[in-house]
């Protein structure tokens, strides 16, 4: 009996530490799902932000940069109680420009579906392309390749919050949307949006 109280803790304390960021900590770990076993990646908050920001400037931006719809295998949909559509409501709610350019996209030039599969296809490659980078732009190393040396607050620049995270297996699609109702219910118990 114990045991599931200080689960259910631990849960909760996870959940909160995700919220603080959402949808950015749920983003970033999405764009991170192709990646190879044991593959150490870089988590890049305000790096993940600027991605995000340089695809909506403006409408021809948004159209030159985000062309192609998520692939079907991602599973997207807008239903209301799909993740996708959780982070489109954060992410309206965070920028501006994104609300702006959906305005003068939907319904006039695209579909509600399209214009969010082109930007979150978008958003999932300029993020992993981060995550994945060396400081010197190239590919950064397999876990495997031996440790890093530890980066200190000042190497990672002030207000960027970069941590270094090994991914030991990507989730398969069952697990993630599981993951997502675990922390709606969570979210609904402490009252948290």
């Amino acid at each position: 009996m114990g045991g599931r109280v200080a689960r259910a803790a631990v849960d909760l304390d996870d959940a909160e530490f995700q919220d603080d960021v959402f949808p950015w900590f749920h983003l970033i770990q999405w764009s991170a799902e192709d990646a190879t076993n044991n593959r150490v990646f870089r988590y890049d908050l305000k790096g993940a932000q600027s991605a995000a920001k340089a695809l909506t400037t403006d409408v021809e931006t948004f159209l030159r940069k985000c062309p192609e719809e998520l692939p079907k295998s991602a599973g997207f949909t807008m239903d209301d109680d799909t993740y996708f559509a959780e982070w489109a409501g954060a992410l309206l709610e965070w920028n501006p420009e994104l609300r702006m350019v959906r305005f003068q996209l939907v319904p006039r030039r695209l579909s509600e579906v399209k214009f969010w599969s082109r930007f979150f296809a978008a958003l999932r490659g300029a993020i992993a392309g981060l995550l994945f980078q060396d400081s010197d732009g190239s590919d950064g190393p397999d876990a495997s390749d031996g440790p890093e040396e530890p980066e200190t607050a000042e190497s990672a620049g002030a207000g960027s919050r970069q941590l270094s995270m090994a991914l030991l297996s990507p989730m398969a699609g069952g697990e993630r949307t599981s993951e997502m109702r675990r922390l709606r219910r969570l979210r609904a118990r402490t009252g948290r949006k």
